[in-house]
């Protein structure tokens, strides 16, 4: 689309290999945002419409747990911090909970020891 007129734009997104985790039509996506996954997008899916879901997150055993509400499509999102205060690597567990389902993910977030981000 041309914008030159400042009428349309267009937008694209682009998902580098989400982290997913499903449970009996309930599923969950990570997006690495930031190159050592110092943020994360995470999406659900497939949840009761409308629905107040519980969310927990363990991030090297530091423990976050908050609730989410869905839409009417049963979609929710929210951004994610995975660092612990003096750590430079990690592993973060999240798991979302409602009736019917409790998907979960995994991933490592930081450099490894060669300095390299993980994948």
């Amino acid at each position: 689309m041309s914008a030159k007129n400042g009428k349309h734009h267009a937008f694209i997104t682009i998902l580098p290999n989400p982290i997913e985790g499903s449970d009996h039509g309930c599923k969950v996506s990570v997006i690495r945002l930031l190159r050592n996954f110092e943020l994360a997008f995470v999406q659900v899916t497939g949840f009761p419409p409308e629905t107040e879901i519980a969310f927990r997150g363990n991030s090297e055993g530091e423990v976050h747990e908050s609730k989410i509400k869905t839409n009417s499509d049963g979609y929710g999102d929210l951004g994610i911090l995975p660092n612990k205060l003096g750590k430079s690597k990690g592993k973060m567990e999240i798991q979302f909970t409602a009736p019917g389902c409790a998907p979960k993910v995994s991933f490592k977030w930081g450099k490894t020891e060669d300095g390299q981000v993980y994948q």
